[in-house]
């Protein structure tokens, strides 16, 4: 099996070339194509007898939310699912929305298409057909007739969602 130079570690050419080959820290930098910045802080450490080639650990950032807060997370959209948005439980829990998200993804929850299913009954079946008969024989002249109105105020987003977080193996329906 050949290797080629990009098959093998930044960090292990950056060795070969400094220590053996015994390049100046620029011509290491243009050659990896690495910031020198970044060859001069790997010689620092070299010096100080820090081994650059194994990954230290604290290097990732901190977790910040408390494992009760994202059981809580996981229960709030588990119970109402369609009006859950990220925002909404960030605000509930004082946590950013996009915390929330990532809370939810590594659950095993997944933001998707909602399914719309109607359902009527006999009655409300046979009242659509009598008036989808009723328009038939009079050519449509009964929606002329019609007046629409209403005095409640709804917000259109919450009538009809289309997107919802979802359990795993779960579809949220309406």
């Amino acid at each position: 099996m050949i290797l080629s130079s990009t098959d093998i570690d930044p960090k292990l050419r950056f060795l070969v070339l400094h220590q053996d080959a015994q390049w100046a820290s620029s011509r290491i930098a243009y050659t990896l194509n690495i910031p020198q910045r970044t060859i001069q802080d790997w010689i620092s450490k070299i010096q100080q007898g820090i081994d650059i080639t194994k990954i230290r650990p604290g290097r990732r950032c901190k977790e910040t939310i408390l494992e009760d807060t994202k059981t809580n997370i996981k229960r709030t959209v588990q119970r109402k699912p369609q009006t859950s948005s990220t925002r909404r439980v960030g605000v509930k829990y004082e946590v950013s929305p996009s915390s929330v998200g990532r809370t939810l993804k590594k659950k095993g929850f997944k933001y998707k298409k909602v399914v719309i299913k109607t359902e009527l009954d006999e009655k409300q079946r046979d009242k659509r057909v009598k008036y989808c008969k009723n328009m038939l024989k009079r050519k449509g002249k009964p929606i002329d007739e019609t007046f629409f109105a209403d005095e409640m105020g709804i917000r259109l987003s919450e009538a009809h969602p289309l997107m919802a977080w979802m359990g795993p193996r779960k579809k949220v329906k309406i």
